[in-house]
């Protein structure tokens, strides 16, 4: 029977493949969830028909190379 051989550079990688999963699961424990609306801070939303320089989007290739890019 043949043995499995890991290079050494593979090997190089568990304990920062390590960290990284550990550092990612703290930071999704701190996230706490907001259901209350009225915590959300006033806020309007673009006229998505509008580009960043006031003109209105009427066909489909503004759309498609200047409000949409």
């Amino acid at each position: 029977m043949q043995r499995l051989r890991i290079p050494r550079s593979s090997l190089a990688i568990v304990p920062v493949v390590w960290f990284m999963s550990a550092w990612i699961n703290l930071d999704a424990a701190d996230f706490v969830a907001n259901y209350d609306e009225s915590k959300i801070p006033a806020f309007t939303l673009p006229d998505p028909l509008v580009t960043e320089d006031g003109s209105a989007v009427t066909t489909v290739e503004q759309w498609n190379g200047v409000r949409r890019p």
